[in-house]
């Protein structure tokens, strides 16, 4: 079942031409109804990431307001005339994928005049018309919107099967260049937020806040939603931008070749192929040459070892030598050390012997002292001490007779 619905309702504002406005209401998209039952999601029908809405503001001609296109995840077709818009649309979305520098812009049209007249600058100012000067040798575009009014293009994608959100938005304004930044969002997005800000860096600044990853340029922002998307490359936005909006296929093999497979040079692929044989060759024969180079260096390699051993011990040797004598003074000091505090032990042990003895000694001394006075004091003791005397006194009479007998002979 396909229902189809205008893209927008009819503004109330005015714009430099009627015609243009009213052949871009007349713009609608015939789209299936989206099952919504939560079986055909688990078995994958709706897997993967599907547009959900694509919105443009001051984009082209769609002027004034935010334009949407609710695709809920379906597969659209783009009706209208000729001039409504559809190219622009496309195109849109092109900006929100594709580098410039591989863009194609209106490759609806027919005609090279007319695709060339496309670019960012055209679509940000909004060109319409184009008017011959007054001399009539050249025209000029008129254009909808003065320079520094921003342009948002905002496409919101779903997963429908993982419920994830991803939102791609890219701001676009006229200086003196086309500048741009670009947004990327893990949650729905609307033109409207961008429209409540005038000013840019406040702009970035609370898409920041609301967790929104701001680029300022495209590869970065690539990466990030190729990622998100699950592309490992670039070459499906390739193919995208190659076959996007192609009125005719003259035939099936002619489109895979022009626009799905590389073009093959075979000369160069032939000359690029020799030229890496010969680069092996050349390899081949170095490699081979340093080996030999390494076979023959390796006894001379071991000498080196060798004599960097050898080197090392003397090294070590007369760092020992050096070391020798206060290694040794150490062990002496060690030795006369214990030696020393053996011999004080042995000292202090003496001196408390010569204690002991002092005082046995001195006990003796006076046991001896008690007794000779006990003697004196005893009858026994002074007869005792008179034979001592006698005796004495006999010594001496006895050594007076042996003196003068001496003298007598």
């Amino acid at each position: 079942m396909v229902k189809t619905s205008p893209l927008t309702t009819s503004p109330t504002t005015t714009s430099p031409s009627e015609d243009m406005e009213q052949q871009t209401l007349a713009l609608t998209a015939e789209q299936p109804e989206v099952p919504t039952d939560s079986s055909e999601i688990a078995a994958g029908t709706l897997a993967g990431f599907r547009l959900e809405r694509l919105e443009v503001l001051h984009w082209g001609t769609f002027d004034k307001r935010p334009w949407a296109l609710d695709l809920k995840g379906g597969t659209a077709l783009l009706t209208g005339a000729n001039g409504s818009g559809k190219s622009t649309l496309v195109d849109a979305l092109l900006t929100l994928l594709v580098p410039n520098r591989r863009r194609s812009y209106n490759q609806a049209s027919s005609g090279v005049k007319k695709k060339k007249e496309r670019d960012e600058r055209s679509y940000v100012l909004g060109a319409f018309a184009r008017t011959r000067s007054q001399e009539g040798y050249e025209s000029r575009s008129k254009y909808l919107r003065e320079k520094g009014k921003p342009s948002i293009l905002m496409a919101y994608f779903c997963d429908r099967s993982t419920g994830k959100d991803v939102s791609l938005a890219q701001v676009l304004w006229v200086d003196s260049t086309v500048r741009k930044f670009f947004v990327i969002a893990d949650m729905e997005l609307k033109a409207e937020y961008f429209m409540q800000c005038g000013d840019i860096p406040i702009l970035k600044k609370q898409l920041k806040e609301n967790d929104a990853e701001v680029y300022d340029n495209f590869t970065k922002y690539a990466q990030q939603f190729r990622k998100r998307f699950g592309l490992q490359s670039d070459k499906a936005l390739d193919l995208f931008n190659q076959t996007v909006s192609i009125k005719e296929i003259g035939g099936l093999n002619e489109f895979v070749r022009n626009h799905m497979l590389k073009k093959a040079d075979m000369q160069t692929q032939i000359e690029e192929l020799q030229e890496s044989y010969e680069n092996l060759t050349i390899s081949h024969t170095a490699i081979q040459k340093a080996r030999r180079q390494l076979e023959a260096l390796e006894p001379l390699t071991k000498e080196a070892k060798r004599y960097q051993k050898l080197t090392k011990d003397v090294a070590d040797w007369q760092h020992f030598r050096t070391v020798l004598p206060a290694f040794f003074a150490g062990k002496c000091l060690v030795l006369l050390s214990a030696e020393q505090t053996k011999i004080e032990r042995e000292l202090v042990q003496g001196q408390h012997r010569r204690e002991g003895v002092d005082r046995t000694l001195e006990t003796l001394r006076q046991q001896a002292k008690e007794l000779e006075f006990a003697i004196r004091q005893d009858s026994t003791g002074q007869r005792l001490q008179a034979l001592a005397q006698e005796i004495e006194q006999v010594k001496k009479s006895l050594a007076v007779k042996q003196n003068a007998v001496m003298t007598a002979f």
